[in-house]
């Protein structure tokens, strides 16, 4: 059949025109073969290169469709019938000088009268209609979809597919097994050089806008009744008049957010209607924006920045007072053309598969709806992730200025939105939800310097500082910042880099109670909004009060005769008091407390006062009944030498 055909309408070939067919027939087995996963597996086999070769310049697709599906028509002449179609096909493609290396069905000119009324003579008249719609027509479905997308019009790449599909399908709708399998669509559709991935997303993208393109599985066909596609199509189509209904159901996907997942925000706030539903507490807050609020990059003034803004000023008809709390997530204008459509895509085929019984949809087009309709549905759930990306985030680097905003793209594989800003965030230094002493003094030396110029500052004065005013450290929440409080006790550099703490301060006597100055084993109580961060240096010019051992009053001369004069009598010129030694034991579970007692009570006033010759020693004695083991001994001799002790040994009984 190949070679009747051939030599019907074609010369024969020479050696050159030969050499040329075997170029052209290796070219696209070796194509095949790098792509196997995607066209039948025959095709990359060497017998099918002989099959190209015997049928150039027509692909052998075309002729097997021709022969085994269209053949099964009534009136349809094999051998007449195809050199019928063929001499058609090639007349319109010489006179068109069409560069393609083969005719292939996707190459077949439906929209050629004379190819038309060749190919249309076997089918009802009802396909004529279908082709000018959705297939060749100047308007049709396929060539609008190849006009909307540059990489599919370069090479006509939806017109091609959906030729494939009415060449290889049309035959077919009788049967049981009607349409074409996706392989065989790309066998009818690819050349050297086409990128397959595209084959995909244009096919995909006809069947949403085809009035008649079926498909159950992989297989594909166009019928001459619109298909529940169509009807879903016009469905997503009038939503866009009702954006308040497909914005309702991205709010919806964007609530089922677990609330285990916030990251490191306290709470998570979906599209408020206004400032005044987002609560004005002192903890970290992402607020997503409405979608009809989105954002464009470079866009000070855009409707996402416009309710930030008013939110961050104002709680309804009040001032907001925990502005350094908020952060907002809007999505990107570009995207969210992409998910509205998804989102109309969605709620249309959920319409369908609600009204099943209504509609008097067949098996196989209810398998259909209820498999686009899931299909839709991850689609939005993806594009929202996609689409909510600008993290709008409110800053003051200069205390004397208005806010200002920083805009952090927040994208990433995460799904948690919540989780994804939040790293963001955290890498750019905007929120932490973990700080360190270092970090606050630093803030109480410069911008908070007139706060803390008194001398001290409570927590409680000094955590609303840090929630109202967006020129400090955004910290999560209050424990934040009472856990870096709680860990300046254990830091030796406390002087240049943290603080001490107190329970209160007496105005009357000027003195602190309960002053905790950090260093060695210091424990600080609970921290409460009272609790006192303490300038160093005026910490450690506090000198401890000297009180008196209970039930003893203050000391008697007369209980001190002097020698060589009268009882209770010192000589005049005397100084009292000029010798001082004190003993004392150290728990040996928690010597690093008692150690740093007893320097800052006993050891630091000693020191401070001029003259005083201070002599201190550390007695350390130990014993262990079975002896210390001999790595033990070593270090604490090397180290004990480093220290330079005057006297460190381990002895024997």
């Amino acid at each position: 059949s190949f070679e009747i055909v051939r030599r019907r309408l074609f010369v024969e070939p020479n050696a050159a025109a030969l050499s040329d067919i075997a170029a052209v027939a290796r070219q696209f087995v070796q194509f095949y073969a790098k792509h196997s996963g995607e066209f039948p597996r025959e095709c990359s086999q060497v017998d099918y290169e002989q099959r190209i070769k015997a049928a150039y310049p027509i692909h052998p697709e075309l002729f097997d469709r021709l022969y085994e599906d269209w053949s099964t028509l009534d009136r349809f002449q094999r051998t007449r019938g195809v050199l019928q179609l063929m001499s058609a096909v090639i007349h319109h493609l010489w006179a068109t000088q069409d560069a393609g290396p083969l005719i292939m069905p996707g190459s077949v000119p439906l929209d050629s009268a004379s190819v038309l009324s060749q190919i249309s003579q076997y089918l009802p008249d009802s396909w004529k209609v279908i082709i000018d719609a959705d297939i060749d027509g100047p308007g049709s479905t396929a060539v609008e979809v190849d006009a909307s997308r540059p990489l599919f019009q370069q090479r006509a790449l939806t017109r091609r597919i959906a030729r494939t599909i009415f060449v290889a399908g049309a035959p077919t709708i009788r049967n049981a097994h009607k349409g074409v399998e996706r392989p065989h669509i790309w066998l009818g559709v690819a050349i050297p050089g086409d990128v397959v991935g595209n084959f995909g997303s244009s096919l995909e993208i006809l069947g949403q806008r085809a009035t008649y393109l079926y498909n159950d599985g992989q297989r594909y066909w166009f019928d001459t009744q619109p298909s529940v596609g169509r009807l879903a199509a016009d469905m997503a189509d009038r939503l866009r008049e009702r954006p308040d209904e497909v914005w309702a159901e991205i709010i919806r996907r964007l609530r089922t957010i677990d609330s285990r997942n916030r990251g490191a925000f306290a709470g998570v706030h979906v599209a408020p209607d206004s400032g005044a539903d987002v609560p004005d507490e002192d903890s970290a807050r992402l607020v997503i924006v409405h979608p009809a609020f989105p954002h464009r990059r470079d866009d000070d003034a855009s409707p996402a920045m416009q309710f930030a803004q008013e939110a961050l000023d104002k709680r309804g008809g009040s001032q907001r007072i925990n502005r350094n709390m908020l952060v907002f997530l809007a999505a990107d204008t570009k995207r969210l053309d992409e998910l509205m459509d998804s989102a109309r895509n969605y709620l249309a085929w959920q319409d369908i598969v609600r009204r099943i019984d209504d509609l008097n949809l067949t098996p196989q087009q209810v398998s259909q709806a209820r498999d686009r309709q899931d299909d839709a549905s991850q689609a939005t759930d993806l594009r929202i992730s996609q689409t909510y990306i600008h993290a709008l985030v409110p800053e003051q680097p200069d205390p004397g200025k208005p806010i200002t905003w920083s805009v952090e793209r927040a994208e990433g594989q995460e799904t948690s939105l919540p989780v994804r800003v939040s790293a963001k965030l955290s890498r750019s230094g905007l929120l932490t939800d973990v700080s360190a002493p270092r970090t606050i003094r630093l803030e109480l030396d410069t911008r908070l310097a007139r706060a803390w110029e008194s001398g001290h500052i409570s927590v409680g004065t000094l955590w609303d500082l840090y929630a109202q005013y967006p020129y400090l450290t955004r910290m999560k929440n209050r424990e934040v910042l009472v856990t870096a409080i709680r860990d300046v006790v254990s830091q030796f550099t406390w002087e240049s880099e943290g603080f001490a703490l107190a329970d209160e301060f007496d105005a009357t006597t000027g003195r602190y109670t309960g002053l905790v100055v950090p260093g060695g084993g210091a424990v600080a109580g609970a921290i409460t909004d009272a609790t006192l961060l303490v300038k160093p240096e005026v910490a450690l010019a506090q000198e401890p009060e000297v009180a008196e051992p209970e039930g003893r009053q203050p000391t008697d001369p007369a209980d001190h005769p002097t020698p060589g004069g009268d009882p209770g009598r010192l000589p005049r010129d005397a100084p009292d008091h000029t010798h001082y030694h004190g003993v004392a034991r150290v728990n040996s579970e928690r010597y690093g407390r008692d150690f740093t007692r007893i320097s800052q009570e006993i050891l630091q006033h000693l020191s401070a006062m001029e003259g005083v010759d201070l002599n201190i020693t550390v007695e350390i004695r130990a014993s262990k009944s079975d002896g210390f083991p001999e790595d033990k001994v070593r270090v604490i001799l090397e180290n004990a030498n480093a220290l330079k002790f005057d006297h460190s040994t381990f002895e024997s009984d």
